[in-house]
């Protein structure tokens, strides 16, 4: 028998819906569903319990209550991304450090179109080792981003980006009509230039970004986001508790928004001196479903004869 927190055995589709409490039984056991039967998981649908069983669907169960659901991709048969021929799209397995430098190396050496090309994490990756990360695209170099990169519910950690000289900064610089979902950049630490953001610097061209968060630290000077610096595509049901600092167009999630923002929220502080949000620095189109629990500072700076003469500071809370 299968039970879970919402549902015992799934063949429709749950959307937007969530459970709280913990399942137990003798097999097919999940905190949000029991077993995956042929249906689909959409929207911002998680559980907070946990699921004990002899098969525990545990993917439905997020980390320390984190609404992140994501659904787990078995990578054991999966090519190498160390075998990569730009020849055939396919799908290609990212197990370690070397793996995630060979994408970069794919996207800003090779200049690989990687259209119709999908990468997936198939183990967390810790970039302690990694002093200045060289993010994947950059639009001033030409270079972008355009396939599916599904980070299958793993986390990418301390991830460092320390040039303030440099637009388009995160772990993607740049990305155009791409997928990127189900992964977790924790514990970033970046310094960067105009567009910069924790997962990506600037989103192009109807990019989605579904099932994603951030912690850390993110600061630049325009355009600066705890996910996202710019974004011209679609987030849905990601978040941000990054603290985010800049001179303007600063927001929690995303500094400057023209796409669509669905179903996600920021508590991380953002603090800057114009366009400063909780949420959005800047928004010319639709967010829907969102929250902002965070303070967000603004500074105020008087110039006389090119001295500092006064400094005021407001901050708001929510």
């Amino acid at each position: 028998a299968a039970i879970g927190g919402l549902i015992g055995d799934n063949g429709g589709t749950i959307d937007a819906s969530y459970a709280a409490g913990n399942a137990t039984g003798n097999s097919d056991v999940g905190g949000l569903i029991g077993c995956d039967d042929g249906g689909s998981i959409t929207g911002h649908s998680y559980a907070t319990g946990t699921a004990n069983g002899s098969t525990s669907y545990s993917e439905y169960v997020p980390v320390g209550n984190e609404p992140f659901l994501y659904a787990k991709i078995d990578t054991t048969n999966l090519t190498s991304i160390q075998n990569f021929d730009h020849h055939v799209p396919g799908i290609y397995k990212i197990e370690s450090l070397a793996d995630l430098q060979k994408l970069q190396e794919i996207i800003n050496t090779d200049r690989v179109d990687t259209t119709g090309f999908t990468f997936v994490l198939g183990a967390d990756i810790d970039l302690s080792s990694v002093s200045n990360w060289d993010s994947i695209g950059n639009k001033d170099d030409g270079t972008v981003f355009n396939g599916t990169f599904n980070g299958n519910g793993h986390k990418i950690s301390n991830l460092t980006i320390n040039d303030s000289s440099i637009d388009y900064q995160g772990l993607f610089g740049c990305t155009n009509r791409a997928t990127i979902k189900n992964v977790a950049i924790v514990g970033c630490n970046i310094v960067g230039g105009n567009l910069t953001g924790a997962l990506i610097g600037q989103v192009y061209n109807g990019t989605t970004v579904e099932n994603c968060y951030s912690t850390g630290s993110v600061t630049g000077n325009s355009c600066v986001g705890g996910l996202v610096g710019g974004l011209d595509g679609t987030i849905t049901a990601c978040y941000s508790t990054a603290t985010v600092n800049g001179r303007d167009i600063i927001g929690g999630l995303v500094g400057y928004s023209a796409g669509t923002i669905l179903t996600s929220y920021a508590t991380g502080n953002a603090t800057g001196e114009q366009d400063i949000g909780g949420l959005v620095g800047h928004n010319f189109n639709i967010i829907d479903g969102s929250y902002v629990s965070n303070m967000f500072i603004k500074i105020f700076v008087v110039y006389i004869n090119h001295f500092v003469d006064v400094v005021y500071i407001v901050a708001y809370i929510f």
